[in-house]
């Protein structure tokens, strides 16, 4: 091999048997293999197998990851390497000290170089799968052959931690010249065992039980001066092929260690069984649950739903790796989906022999809970190795199936935020702050994603300046994984080309043309929220109509809802906006759901994208179309009126005449500049003619979209700038300027925030962190964010505002009271 990594192995070097080196090792009393341990209570070689065997496990539930470079089994040989050297260096007679001395002893003993395992385990692991590369590189015909001893030293070194830039972090430093001194202070017995295990599975043609010679001066004139120097390093990279492929090798590998390492620690060498899943549980939920069709929706659902399993079942799967399901709102878009994921799974295991995971991903923590409810009908209260939920707000609460076993938090944090189960529902922060992200947390998960098949549900509502990195990322998946990707929305996005994306519903027009529920106009002239009122009373005045409002931001709906006050008291009216506690939205839009008598809504954009809300009329303040066509889904959605649904569209000023949709989506952003050309010298759009407008507008933005912000990134991920990609956010909410508070609004929720501060002044951080994760879902219930300006105080952190405060700075209804300033009192609200 070539290059700065292809170090050839040199011919003269000598290899002799692993006893007569003994003699040069330390005098020190050598421990049987059983006797050295990985942590108390596991001998390390027990660990070591248990890892790599887990690794192997979760590779083989991967399908063929990487095909175009190497066979499966070349893969596995790697895994194995990384899975049996990734702790080798606790062999040593310090680290073994370090273990078993007494906890006070522990501290003083921990920070010594010698007692440090990482580095010295990697130089194995380097060494180990430079020799792989080196009699078995016909195996990989890959660009990235020269680089894989460097990704799997890189795995392990960096196994404790996060992953850093490989040109600017100093791999080898501060501690390398104790390697030597570690070296002779290594166990050779558990040496021997575990290189013994590797030659044995990666079928080296090397003699057992032998040790270079050279292995000092291997690591000194070879690797340390090829490596450690950053110049040199520099020189790497003009090598470096300029793909993402090589991030995808270097996270996918380091998650499977990530993950097994941790599973073998808390769980020991448990592999459960995973459960079968009927292909026709959708079908079969259906028949116990709906009647047969009676008006004209039931059929169109009825239409879509057989249209696009009859598409998944005969598509040639094993070609087609990304498909489109682009139908009308109202349509059954959730069911239909999970149906198609089902088919696609059974296929695919027939096919291919293993069992792809469903990820099923939506862009709001709001319409999760009631998608996730609609599958656990599906499914009958599935146990969690079936059907999981996973978003900052969820349970941490992993039920076994079949029995009252119920994790404890750390064991259930663990199978949560690693994604054990066969259905996953979570949103779209979750899968892109886990694609693109350098921290050890997030990426353990990162291996998921390999052989699955990810379901990205009104996929429109991703950023559009993010448009290039997540295709990027998304034909990275399909390509280099082995996933399938089911796109879901009423409005589709051009993400992949038509040529990549196969319509599972590919006569949607007809449905688009069939369902002509809404009517849409546009106000001609600008409004200020006073005459947006007064609009709205004359027509509470004139029909009986429900009305739901959108507005871009807190601010207008808190003015908006006030003068309603004023105007109707005696109307029936919610109020909607992250400025309630999360507890109250989830309250409020399920009353409205159930409550047909409430005639005024007043919300933000959180109700947009997937929110199950049926209103007569929608009005909203103007925003890029995509938004619009979402908010008209809230429109007469189930087809039931008797009349067409109204939306109306306006441009709401403040009192000097600013428009307010500017503060959200700024002055000419590329959305808004298309919307106003599509629209313009239209007063009226009927449903039937959306799907030509957003496909006109889908078309421009493809030809007019710049993507800074995705080149950026783009450039990270292809080289390999790990701190970088780990500054990825999906969504900017501006919360530098905002800090979360805390709403004591009863006697529940100071419970919870006393719970809080007695865990914050525990002793041992590992039971502070559990504790603190145990309660997290309670606590964010009642936490909003709120301006910097309205908490004077230099703390960070979570505030409090007590329940005697309360009525002061919160009111039951809008929530937080933006126009007051907190007082400097010692009394008041900062914790």
């Amino acid at each position: 091999m070539t290059g700065m990594l292809s170090f050839s192995i040199e011919t003269d070097m000598l290899f002799i048997a692993y006893q007569t080196r003994i003699a040069s090792w330390k005098r020190e009393k050598i421990l049987s293999s059983f006797e050295c341990l990985a942590r108390p209570g596991e001998p390390l070689i027990v660990h070591s197998r248990r890892v790599a065997e887990g690794m192997l496990h979760r590779l083989h539930e991967s399908g063929n990851v990487f095909p175009e470079d190497a066979p499966l089994s070349f893969w596995e040989k790697i895994v194995w390497i990384i899975g049996m050297t990734h702790d080798l260096g606790k062999a040593t007679h310090y680290f073994q000290t370090y273990l078993k001395s007494p906890e006070d002893e522990k501290e003083k003993i921990k920070n010594k170089p010698e007692t440090h395992h990482s580095l010295l385990s990697a130089l194995f692991t380097f060494r180990l799968t430079e020799e792989l590369m080196a009699y078995q590189s016909s195996e990989y015909q890959g660009a990235y052959g020269e680089f894989l001893p460097f990704f799997a030293f890189w795995a392990v070194k960096k196994h404790h931690g996060s992953l850093e830039d490989p040109i600017r972090d100093e791999l080898c430093t501060p501690h390398f010249h104790e390697i030597p001194r570690q070296i002779r202070a290594m166990n050779p017995e558990v040496l021997s065992e575990h290189l013994d295990t590797c030659y044995e599975k990666i079928s080296l043609p090397l003699k057992k039980n032998l040790l270079p010679v050279h292995i000092d001066s291997w690591i000194h004139e070879t690797f340390k001066n090829q490596l450690s120097q950053t110049s040199i390093r520099h020189k790497l990279l003009r090598s470096y092929p300029s793909d993402e492929k090589g991030y995808f090798l270097m996270t996918y590998f380091y998650s499977l260690l990530l993950y097994a390492d941790k599973n073998s620690v808390i769980f020991e060498h448990h592999i459960p069984e995973r459960p079968d899943i009927s292909p026709m549980a959708v079908q079969d939920y259906k028949k116990r649950t709906f009647g047969k069709p009676v008006k004209e929706m039931d059929y169109i659902r009825e239409s879509v739903f057989t249209e696009a399993l009859s598409n998944a079942e005969r598509v040639d799967i094993q070609k087609v790796k990304s498909f489109s399901l682009n139908i009308p709102t109202g349509t059954g878009k959730t069911l239909t989906g999970l149906a198609t994921a089902l088919i696609l799974r059974e296929r695919i295991r027939y096919l291919e022999g293993y069992t792809p995971r469903i990820i099923y991903a939506l862009p709001f923590m709001s319409i999760i809970d009631q998608n996730f409810q609609v599958f656990q009908d599906v499914f009958n209260d599935p146990s969690s190795r079936m059907l999981l939920k996973h978003h900052s707000m969820a349970d941490l609460f992993y039920r076994e199936e079949g029995t009252d076993k119920e994790h404890d938090v750390n064991e259930s944090r663990f199978l949560i935020e690693s994604w054990d189960s066969e259905i996953i529902v979570t949103t779209f922060v979750q899968i892109f702050h886990t694609l693109l992200s350098n921290n050890h947390h997030s990426l353990k998960k990162f291996h998921k994603f390999a052989g699955s098949i990810l379901i990205l549900d009104e996929v429109q509502s991703l950023p559009l300046k993010f448009w290039g990195l997540v295709r990027l990322m998304l034909r990275g998946l399909i390509r280099y994984l082995n996933a399938r990707i089911i796109f879901m929305t009423a409005t589709q996005p051009e993400l992949l080309t038509r040529e990549e994306v196969y319509e599972l519903v590919p006569r949607k027009d007809r449905y688009f043309s069939r369902l002509n529920r809404v009517t849409m106009s546009f106000h001609p002239e600008t409004v200020t929220l006073d005459d947006l009122a007064g609009l709205l009373s004359e027509e509470i005045e004139k029909t009986d109509d429900s009305i739901l409002v959108i507005l871009n931001t807190i601010g207008e709906t808190l003015i908006l809802f006030e003068e309603m006050q004023k105007r109707c008291p005696d109307l029936k009216k919610e109020y909607l906006s992250t400025n309630i506690i999360p507890l109250s939205r989830q309250e409020r839009i399920a009353r409205i759901q159930r409550d047909s008598s409430i005639r005024l809504v007043i919300t933000t954009q959180l109700v947009e994208a997937g929110v199950d809300l049926d209103m007569d009329q929608v009005w909203r303040d103007f925003g890029p179309l995509d938004t619009i066509n979402q908010a008209a889904g809230r429109c007469n959605r189930h087809g039931f009126k008797s009349q067409k649904g109204k939306v109306r569209i306006f441009k709401i000023t403040d009192e000097q005449g600013r428009l307010y949709y500017k503060r959200i989506y700024g002055d000419n952003p590329l959305g808004m500049i298309l919307t106003k050309s599509i629209y313009k010298n239209r007063d009226e759009i009927e449903e039937k003619d959306f799907l030509e407008c957003i496909s006109e507008y889908y078309t421009l933005i493809q030809e007019g979209l710049e993507h800074p912000s995705s080149d950026h990134f783009i450039q990270s991920v292809q080289s390999l700038h790990y701190p970088d990609i780990g500054r990825f956010t999906l969504i900017d909410d501006s919360r530098y300027y905002q800090v979360d508070l805390f709403i004591a609004v009863d006697s529940t929720a100071e419970s919870i925030w006393q719970r809080f501060c007695d865990i914050s002044v525990m002793a041992d951080p590992l039971e502070k962190h559990h504790a603190l994760y145990g309660i997290k879902k309670d606590l964010y219930r009642y936490i909003i964010s709120v301006p910097c300006q309205n908490v004077k105080t230099k703390q960070r952190g979570i505030h409090v505002l007590p329940l005697k405060r309360v009525p002061d700075y919160y009111d039951s209804i809008t929530g937080f009271r933006r126009s007051e300033r907190f007082i400097e009192e010692e009394e008041t609200v900062i914790f």
